[in-house]
């Protein structure tokens, strides 16, 4: 995320979301690319909270039909998030319907991003969050639980971040 002042007190964020290799539930080479999302929010941090929206923008750049309609898509997109000492929680939630692109093809979906993550003073984090979609056409849910540990250290001077991270689907179509 590429975040930049706007103005005294506000933050402009600019979010890509771009997948390579695949999603769950398909048949995707490694090679592979998905459509991107692209959203831009103007935020307001105000007493630990930064809260946004704007619009996401869907382009089709998928490089394999099952991982794309092969349409454009606009719509709304929001942020809230609280970020105190060692507690950062919030959620990310759009919503995007088709406007062009391939014929037949239509997308109406829903995208919810709830997080929540606990940092030590050691520079340890715990997060607990889901990254869950809504196809309203067949009215389909994806909901994964994403469990993760991950640790800040130093090498020389340069800060790096090791992760790991246990999915587990609570919601998913059949097959």
């Amino acid at each position: 995320m590429d975040v930049r002042h706007a103005s005294r007190g506000s933050l402009y964020a600019v979010l890509t979301v771009l997948v390579l290799g695949g999603y769950p539930f398909t048949r995707a080479q490694n090679s592979s690319v998905s459509d991107a999302d692209l959203a831009k929010e103007l935020q307001n941090p105000v007493h630990g909270w930064i809260y946004g929206v704007g619009p996401v923008l869907r382009l089709p750049t998928a490089t394999r039909r099952d991982l794309g309609q092969g349409v454009w898509g606009a719509g709304p997109t929001g942020v809230a998030l609280y970020q105190g000492e060692a507690w950062t929680f919030g959620m990310l939630a759009n919503h995007v319907w088709s406007f062009a692109g391939r014929q037949g093809a239509s997308v109406n979906a829903t995208y919810l991003q709830p997080f929540v993550s606990y940092t030590t003073a050691s520079s340890s984090s715990f997060g607990l969050g889901s990254e869950s979609g809504n196809d309203w056409r067949t009215r389909r849910w994806i909901v994964p639980l994403d469990v993760s540990y991950s640790k800040l250290v130093r090498i020389g001077a340069s800060p790096v971040n090791f992760s790991f991270a246990l999915r587990k689907y609570l919601e998913r179509p059949a097959g």
